[in-house]
C-alpha cells in the first residue's frame, strides 16, 4: 500500500499507520458492507462503477464522505490491485442533506396545510401536485389529478360572475381572490378564497394555488340573508296591516 500526504490529511493517520491498515478498517461501519459486496462482485468478474462514494472514519472518530476513483490492475481477468484517487466530498454531501431536509420540511408544510394546495404548470395548466386536503375537497384520487388541468377545477370562464384570471398573477407575482367558485369530481361547485402565486421550478413557470373552502360560511351568509329578507317581509306585512286598520 502506498499513500500520499493528502490521504494522511483526510484520515488523520500517519503514512506508516495507513500503510499497515486494511482498507476495510479505514471505512466507517456504514460503508463496510457496500465495500465487501463490491469486492465480492469484483472477484466474480462483475466489475462495478469505478466511481464510488464511501464514508471514511478518521483517526479521531469523525466521519467524512469521499469519492473513490479506482483503476484496477488485472491478472487472468481478476482484479489483483488498484490505484485509487480519493476526493473529499463531505461539503457536497452535507449540502445535499440540507437540501433533502429542507425539501422534507416544505413537503410536510405542503401536505399538512388546512387549505387545499395545488401546483399547476403555467404553460399547460396541468395539475402537477396536490396535498391531502385537495384530495378530500375535490373528491378525486391523488393519481387522477395528473390527468386534470386547472380548467377542470377552477371556474374561470369569462361569462361567470367571479372568474379566476391568472393574468393577474403573471403581472403581480401573486394575487388573492375572495369568493371564487370551484368544481368537484361529482360536478357540484363550492365557493372559496384563492391565493395564487407564481414561482419557477427547473426554470419553468408554475402556479401555487391555495384554496380555502368557504361552503359553511356561504351557507351561513345565505341563511342570514334569508332571515333578513323574512324580517323585512314581516315588517312590510305588519305595516300594511296597520295601514289597513287605520283605513277601517
Amino acid at each position: 500500500v502506498r499513500v500520499n500526504e493528502i490521504a494522511c490529511e483526510y484520515t488523520g493517520y500517519t503514512r506508516n499507520e495507513l500503510m499497515g491498515m486494511e482498507a476495510l478498517n479505514i471505512l466507517a461501519p456504514s460503508s463496510r458492507k457496500q465495500f465487501l459486496d463490491r469486492q465480492r462482485n469484483n472477484l466474480k468478474g462483475r466489475f462495478g462503477s469505478d466511481n464510488v462514494e464511501y464514508q471514511i472514519q478518521k483517526k479521531d472518530g469523525s466521519i467524512i464522505w469521499v469519492l473513490l476513483n479506482a483503476n484496477y490492475l488485472y491478472e487472468d481477468n481478476r482484479a489483483v490491485g488498484a490505484s485509487v484517487v480519493v476526493h473529499d466530498i463531505t461539503s457536497r454531501k452535507k449540502q445535499e442533506q440540507r437540501l433533502i431536509e429542507k425539501e422534507e420540511k416544505y413537503r410536510q408544510l405542503f401536505e399538512n396545510s388546512a387549505n387545499a394546495v395545488l401546483v399547476i404548470d403555467r404553460e399547460t395548466g396541468a395539475v402537477e401536485d396536490v396535498n391531502t386536503t385537495a384530495v378530500h375537497l375535490f373528491g378525486y384520487e391523488r393519481e387522477d389529478f395528473s390527468k386534470l388541468t386547472r380548467h377542470d377545477l377552477f371556474i374561470d370562464h369569462e361569462d361567470h360572475d367571479h372568474p379566476v384570471k391568472f393574468s393577474h398573477v403573471d403581472e403581480t407575482g401573486s394575487f388573492t381572490y375572495h369568493f371564487r367558485w370551484f368544481e368537484k369530481k361529482d360536478g357540484s361547485v363550492f365557493p372559496g378564497d384563492l391565493y395564487l402565486s407564481k414561482f419557477f421550478s427547473d426554470e419553468k413557470p408554475k402556479y401555487l394555488a391555495a384554496i380555502r373552502d368557504n361552503s359553511e360560511r356561504k351557507q351561513l351568509e345565505d341563511q342570514l340573508s334569508q332571515a333578513h329578507k323574512m324580517e323585512a317581509i314581516g315588517t312590510l306585512a305588519g305595516g300594511i296591516a296597520h295601514d289597513f286598520n287605520n283605513i277601517l
